[in-house]
């Protein structure tokens, strides 16, 4: 991990539905013959000081990967904002950072560019907008997180928006936040697989 950052926790967020993709749990869906969600490890554990999976299903498989596993401290698919609730309820460094389990092709530089950023909150974003799930958080902002979530907050953004929070803008086209359909799936499986 590089030296330029203080203390960081990054939490996989792997607790979705899956509504787009047919039910599928997503990390677990194969890209280049491993699935997304170890594409993720690979990108960002070189980035942080400990690494950490959210999922509220298949829990058995995700623990296969070597890393802690947590459950949404909210039941019934609550959402990722419960997912980061749960992350920074868990976190005991400074920071904690969130990422999909969705999102194989994270920038190498994600921890370091949103930790130049931080306000002291940091979101990536490109040419679209906001990438909320891809956020690095103080372990400080707990208090004003749970008092959101308890009054009815949901999203990621909304919540982000809400707070001082900086923008670490990405260009790189073959950065990929997330995959929402089985056919951005089909569309990076033709693609070659990027270094880890």
């Amino acid at each position: 991990m590089s030296n330029t950052t203080g203390k960081i926790t990054a939490y996989i967020l792997a607790g979705g539905q899956g509504s787009r993709m047919g039910g599928a749990d997503k990390g677990l869906l194969s890209l280049h013959g491993r699935p997304l969600v170890e594409h993720v490890i690979d990108r960002i554990q070189p980035q942080v000081d400990q690494l950490k999976i959210i999922a509220n299903r298949n829990q058995a498989t995700y623990k296969e990967h070597g890393l802690p596993v947590l459950a949404d401290i909210l039941p019934d698919y609550a959402g990722p904002l419960v997912g980061m609730l749960t992350g920074l309820t868990d976190c005991e460094t400074d920071y904690a950072l969130f990422v999909p389990a969705d999102a194989p092709n994270l920038p190498h530089d994600l921890v370091e560019a949103l930790w130049d950023k931080k306000q002291p909150q940091a979101v990536a974003a490109d040419s679209q907008g906001w990438q909320p799930l891809c956020c690095l958080i103080p372990q400080s902002a707990l208090k004003a997180l749970k008092k959101a979530v308890e009054a009815g907050e949901r999203s990621p953004k909304q919540w982000l928006q809400s707070q001082p929070t900086g923008t670490a803008s990405f260009t790189e086209s073959e950065w990929v936040w997330s995959i929402n359909t089985p056919q951005e799936l089909a569309t990076l499986q033709a693609q070659p697989e990027l270094a880890a």
